[in-house]
């Protein structure tokens, strides 16, 4: 996705590849998603934030994004495992749980279709099988608001 002005309008997909597990052109699909990773820093470098979704969530992309010193942001399942600053095992939500809010916004909510008022937040974190910290942002709702996995 690009666009993080209003200059440029609403955010775009930038890029997309096929690939195929079968023929004479057969690949994996993690050998794909790694040469578009690596194309896309040769052109843009950090002048983008890559977006992944919960399909990404591991230790693996994760060093990878880590080691190329890339800007992103990686959305974790709420039940995931992350080890906080002073090392505890703990689930992701709950490291950035009761720290202060950066900012808030309005989002609307299509399960419980309605707005919610959400805070984003981080601490410091770390993944399981990697060295060193990086930080582990969440979306936590306001206490008058639903229950937290609104954000």
């Amino acid at each position: 996705m690009v666009g993080r002005s209003v200059q440029l309008g609403p955010p775009l997909l930038a890029v997309m590849r096929w690939w195929s597990s079968r023929g004479a052109k057969a690949s994996f699909k993690r050998d794909e998603e790694g040469k578009l990773l690596v194309e896309r820093r040769l052109l843009w470098g950090r002048s983008v934030v890559h977006l992944f979704d919960q399909g990404f969530a591991s230790a693996f992309w994760l060093g990878i994004l880590l080691a190329f010193g890339l800007r992103f942001v990686l959305r974790w399942r709420g039940d995931y495992q992350l080890f906080d600053a002073q090392g505890n095992h703990r689930k992701a939500w709950r490291i950035a749980m009761g720290k202060r809010g950066w900012s808030e916004r309005t989002i609307w909510d299509s399960r419980r279709a309605k707005s919610g008022a959400c805070q984003c937040t981080g601490a410091p974190g770390d993944a399981p099988r990697l060295a060193g910290h990086a930080p582990v942002a969440g979306g936590l709702p306001r206490a008058s608001d639903a229950p937290p996995g609104i954000c």
